[in-house]
């Protein structure tokens, strides 16, 4: 062998140790920092796993094996999963981290084919923005997403600075990096195009329910049957109950296929319900089904592992998607019923509690709080009054919008009759509107509590399309809480800020009448009340045996009747300092059961709320 080439194939041989040696090293460290006891952020982790891709990618490019190689090293490819998962958390929980830990181009270019689908890409997308509803599995908690749809495809936006409800609905190029089914966007601009129209309620919805189960979870616990009878056929469906709830303007009618098994990937539903849903298209397509076809498509989920989301639903637009991701909820006709009221366009019916008061500025607002509305409750009840008139199916025609002193009858909530059935009272100029219902043991309903029977309804909406409506309880101190928020025959809601009284003054089994008083800002007196203790309570108003400060509030609502009221009609009930005839017309009003039993306390204004809230 010529001593020329004896000496190369040295140096060759040599410089191969010294590599293999180095390989070794760069290997070992990464495997002894991702079993480290050591406790890293997110963010750490991250940076310290890009070190050690960029420095493995540079050693194998200069040594020629990616070169010779078509598939990544196992070492390399296991440090690019883990830190896929790192920065997809990091892409939910804080985006502005992800875009600092994207790797370089040069990066990226140095990596092999197989791998890139682990990396983030950056990325322009051109399509529509859509909320995704996200109700949670302990139905205490509530959420949104933002989507952008593009061409077959779905990806979940996430954003630091970003406000995408700006967004929704619109046309839009989105600029950013992906990873899976995530969007980290660094810049939005709307298109010139109009937004897409929400979603249309009226008329029949064309629905297909797909049954999702994995491969690590294989269980069949309903049948497609089973399923479509819920949805589409029994009875009492949940298209037996929208068409009961629209006097029969929509209907749900379709189908039920699958189960369809699709691989478990190992991620959280949080990562995967997209690409969950989109094999599950793919599989239904293979089968011959246009989705096309369908308006609204439901995917009712085995999922693989515990999941936070009970459902989720597209808000407003058409066409949909909605999940139902909860063995348990895999046959409950409310569960679905609620997805698809989202898909429709209704948010959340909400409750605004602002004891002790019936209304002020510092209130407690519940996400699930309308005990007596399928958007909030897990029971089929009828949506109320405010859901009806923004679905159209109560039409402005048989609702009278108030906006001066009357007396005025609106007829049961759950009948197709050509009368008014809702009042959306208001004053000019100011921030609150009413609407106005009055419920009956009727259809849908017939099981709804007596205390919801005897009265109306009041909620708080502004009309807004994303907008949860809230439910007033007019009755704050009672011990039942919003079960007994309605009115009674006798009994009134007043908003002092605004000038409106709402008094009921009679109910049938089919209507009720309602007296509505407004005095317009423009001519209201300039209030003089100070919130300092001034009104004098003459007795024990809650009942409780003691005459305290707790005493005031339970005095204006008339919870304490059953205490002993003593002289109240010698007390300043309206807190403008001054005792006289107008504290007994409004004692004596409110309050007709009482006896005497004198003794003095002072109680804040009920009317003066501490501080201002949105």
């Amino acid at each position: 062998m010529p001593a020329k080439t004896y000496s190369n194939y040295l140096v060759g041989g040599v410089l191969f140790v010294l590599l293999f040696i180095l390989l070794a090293g760069l290997i070992f460290l990464p495997n002894r920092f991702i079993t480290s006891t050591t406790t890293y952020a997110s963010g750490d982790r991250v940076s310290q796993l890009n070190a050690q891709i960029d420095q493995l990618s540079r050693v194998s490019q200069r040594s020629g094996l990616m070169r010779k190689q078509t598939t990544t090293p196992d070492t390399l490819k296991n440090i690019i999963f883990q830190r896929k998962t790192l920065l997809l958390d990091q892409a939910r929980r804080d985006p502005q981290a992800f875009l600092n830990n994207t790797l370089s181009p040069s990066v990226r270019s140095r990596l092999l084919s197989d791998v890139k689908p682990l990396l983030e890409k950056e990325t322009i997308i051109r399509g529509v923005i859509k909320i995704v509803h996200i109700d949670y599995a302990d139905k205490k908690r509530s959420g949104q997403l933002y989507t952008i749809q593009s061409n077959s495809s779905s990806y979940t936006l996430r954003s630091a600075k970003i406000k995408f409800a700006d967004f929704a609905r619109k046309q839009v190029t989105v600029k950013g990096f992906m990873l899976g089914n995530e969007m980290v966007v660094q810049d939005v601009q709307a298109l010139a195009a109009a937004p897409v129209s929400p979603a249309t309620p009226i008329g029949d919805q064309k629905t297909i329910v797909m049954l999702v189960n994995f491969t690590t979870k294989q269980q069949e616990p309903v049948t497609t049957n089973q399923v479509r009878g819920i949805v589409f056929s029994n009875p009492s469906s949940v298209n037996a109950f929208y068409k009961e709830n629209s006097f029969n303007q929509t209907s749900f009618s379709g189908d039920v296929v699958g189960w369809y098994t699709l691989a478990d990937d190992g991620a959280s539903c949080e990562d995967s319900y997209i690409s969950w849903a989109d094999q599950a298209d793919a599989r239904a397509t293979a089968q011959g089904i246009n989705l096309s076809t369908y308006q609204r498509k439901v995917y009712a989920m085995l999922v693989p592992r515990d999941c936070p989301w009970g459902g989720l639903a597209d808000l407003a637009i058409s066409p949909s998607r909605a999940w139902i991701l909860a063995e348990a909820y895999l046959l409950d006709k409310p569960i679905y019923a609620h997805e698809l009221g989202h898909n429709l366009g209704m948010n959340h019916a909400a409750s605004r509690d602002c004891k002790p008061y019936q209304i002020s500025n510092t209130c407690l607002d519940t996400e699930y709080g309308d005990l007596y509305d399928v958007m909030s409750a897990a029971n089929l009840y009828h949506v109320n009054g405010p859901h009806k008139v923004q679905m159209g199916w109560v039409p402005e025609t048989r609702v009278q919008t108030v906006t001066q002193n009357g007396t005025y009858i609106i007829s049961s909530l759950e009948t197709n009759r050509n009368t008014i059935q809702v009042l959306r009272v208001m004053s000019p100029g100011t921030s609150r509107v009413y609407y106005v219902e009055f419920r009956q043991s009727y259809g849908y309903d017939e099981l709804i509590p007596s205390e919801a029977t005897r009265g109306i309804l009041i909620h708080l909406w502004m009309g807004q399309l994303y907008e949860s409506t809230k439910l007033i309880d007019t009755t704050p101190g009672s011990p039942q809480g919003f079960q007994d928020a309605s009115l009674q025959d006798g009994f009134d809601f007043s908003d002092p800020e605004n000038h409106i009284t709402i008094k009921q003054i009679s109910h049938t089994i089919t209507t009720a009448t309602i007296q509505v008083t407004i005095i317009p800002l423009s001519i209201s007196p300039t209030p003089t009340i100070t919130p300092t203790p001034a009104c004098q309570v003459k007795c024990d108003v809650n009942g409780d045996g003691v005459e305290n400060l707790t005493d005031g509030p339970f005095a204006t609502s008339c919870w304490g009747k059953k205490g002993n009221l003593g002289n109240c009609v010698n007390a300043d009930i309206d807190c403008n300092g001054q005792v006289n005839v107008v504290d007994i017309q409004k004692f004596t009003f409110t309050c007709p059961q009482i006896f005497i039993q004198p003794t003095a306390v002072a109680f804040p204004s009920p009317t003066v709320a501490p501080t201002k809230t949105p």
